[in-house]
């Protein structure tokens, strides 16, 4: 009899030994998972910290595009101003030429101005039209950044909430 429980005792004693040493295994598994979750948290909040700083001198250098641009437009709506009365100027003394019977070739003169004058006035006009149109575009994409900055934020609250959950439930 002793020797069965010897025996016994000598086949059951590497399960024993494998048992106790697989929990140990589990819990360390457990602790390192716990840590690699951990982890991937922190580099998803740094992850997120940097996006939000691009994210804001993206919108920091579209706000100073734009503000460039509007004095881009400020300039020209002044030289319009200028060419517009120039091109009055111009009309004003070609009608007098007219008036006046002067020589052809002062009339000629005088038309070639005029027609100078509209196409510069014409051209100011496009690049107005194309400050405006840029101006626009870079609104939108201030406002799109500011969109993009609020869901982020949030998100990174709503981990900062939950994280904090699953402390406060471990404790």
């Amino acid at each position: 009899m002793k020797t069965r429980l010897l025996l016994l005792l000598l086949t059951l004693a590497p399960f024993l030994a494998t048992a106790q040493f697989s929990s140990a295994q589990r819990q360390m598994n457990m602790t390192n998972n716990i840590v690699r979750q951990q982890n991937q948290m922190y580099l998803q909040i740094q992850r997120q910290q940097r996006d939000l700083v691009i994210l804001s001198s993206m919108r920091a250098s579209t706000e100073n595009k734009l503000l460039s641009e509007v004095r881009k437009k400020e300039k020209l709506t002044k030289k319009l101003n200028k060419k517009e009365t120039d091109l009055n100027i111009e009309k004003a003394k070609l009608a007098n030429l007219k008036n006046s019977s002067s020589q052809e070739k002062y009339v000629a003169k005088a038309e070639a101005k005029v027609s100078k004058a509209t196409e510069d006035v014409n051209k100011i006009q496009t690049k107005i039209e194309t400050s405006n149109s840029n101006i626009d575009n870079f609104k939108k994409t201030i406002a799109e950044s500011e969109e993009k900055i609020k869901i982020q934020k949030a998100e990174r609250e709503e981990k900062k909430r939950l994280r904090k959950e699953k402390k406060d439930a471990k404790n």
